[in-house]
């Protein structure tokens, strides 16, 4: 019998492709957080997930990438 999904809250799901993700690579104190002398790969969204339907995030329109702190994309 096939279970149905279980929502895990925004801020969760957020950690767990950041800073949980680059602690699971062991590479949390180069990436995965915002901080002076970590990585500046980012991507600036047009709404913020925190604060949508939590349905509608997969429609959130990307603005820019930044790889290395360079803009790589741009909107």
């Amino acid at each position: 019998m096939k279970s149905a999904a279980v929502p895990i809250p925004v801020e969760a799901a957020l950690r767990a492709v950041t800073l949980d993700a680059a602690w699971q690579c062991r590479s949390d104190d180069i990436t995965g957080s915002i901080e002076v002398g970590t990585f500046a790969d980012l991507v600036l969204l047009e709404d913020d997930p925190r604060t949508v339907d939590p349905s509608t995030i997969s429609t959130i329109a990307v603005s820019e990438t930044r790889l290395a702190g360079q803009t790589r994309y741009s909107r």
